[in-house]
């Protein structure tokens, strides 16, 4: 079966199997960004 959306598994992206993830990650993009643009600005 091919899959609706091209590089996209909606299925396993399923919220109720990963509830926190989302968040978790984009508070880690977010922090490192923060650490990268500080220690350029030194």
């Amino acid at each position: 079966m091919t899959r609706p959306f091209p590089g996209m598994d909606p299925y396993i992206e399923h919220p109720a199997w990963w509830p926190s993830v989302h968040q978790r990650m984009i508070t880690y993009i977010a922090d490192a960004r923060t650490r990268t643009l500080f220690d350029q600005a030194t």
